[in-house]
């Protein structure tokens, strides 16, 4: 709807009057809102009142400028015709991740030296089991992804955060590698190295030292006895200061 109109088409419509044609609908935009408001809008643009008595033309294009106002109003526009849904049928379902954020510390214990020691069951494997994609795991090894067991603030004295990760390194011959990460909140993320860690597995010790950023690997592992490892952290020692 033009109500403000078109000089060329109004000189067609109108002929002479063109011109007060076009200045009488500039004026319905606030003719229509006067009448919203409860004022007399015909005293108070007569010239609008005039023209619409002598044009059909501008009386229909008022009116329904009018009729469309009172239904906005009345809030009775019809909503627009909503899009159809895409068709994302032929999309594969994403393998739900829910890798949990804290564990049970019933796994964990800290002996008088301030020692971290978790110790695995099968039970405990069975409820962190995660079967997925390990391309982030550390040296971008090929395989799954089997556990994760995270503990927040395993240590009180020393506020230190834990994760074991387990993936398979080599399925033909059922070895696994072993990640371990221990990060100091009390220390930059870039000078975490130093803790020590002992994995004993299958009637084994195996040692090692975090490195700068925390982590530890082990591999090749007995992937059939990861379920009953244990994981011994002596945590490297604080700043200075």
């Amino acid at each position: 709807m033009d109500v403000t109109g078109d000089s060329d088409s109004n000189v067609s419509e109108h002929g002479a009057n063109a011109a007060e044609t076009h200045m009488v609908r500039t004026r319905f935009p606030d003719y229509v809102m006067q009448r919203m408001l409860g004022n007399d809008a015909s005293a108070l643009y007569p010239e609008v009142s005039e023209h619409i008595r002598t044009c059909s033309v501008c009386r229909a294009e008022l009116d329904e400028l009018i009729e469309y106002v009172d239904a906005t109003a009345d809030d009775e526009i019809p909503p627009a015709p909503s899009c159809s849904q895409p068709d994302l049928s032929f999309l594969r379902p994403a393998r739900p991740l829910s890798v949990p954020s804290q564990m049970s510390l019933q796994a964990l214990v800290i002996d008088t030296l301030d020692r971290i020691i978790i110790s695995f069951s099968q039970a405990l494997a069975n409820t962190i089991h995660q079967p997925v994609p390990v391309s982030q795991f550390r040296g971008g090894a090929q395989g799954d992804w089997l556990y994760r067991y995270h503990v927040e603030r395993a240590s009180a004295t020393q506020h230190i955060n834990v994760t074991v990760d387990v993936a398979t390194e080599d399925r033909a011959r059922k070895q696994a590698r072993v990640r371990v990460g221990v990060e100091m909140l009390t220390k930059d993320v870039f000078n975490q190295g130093g803790s020590s860690v002992i994995l004993r597995i299958a009637g084994t010790s195996l040692h090692g030292e975090t490195d700068e950023i925390g982590f530890v690997v082990f591999t090749p592992v007995p992937m059939e006895a990861v379920g009953d490892m244990q994981v011994e952290i002596r945590p490297g020692a604080l700043p200075e200061g």
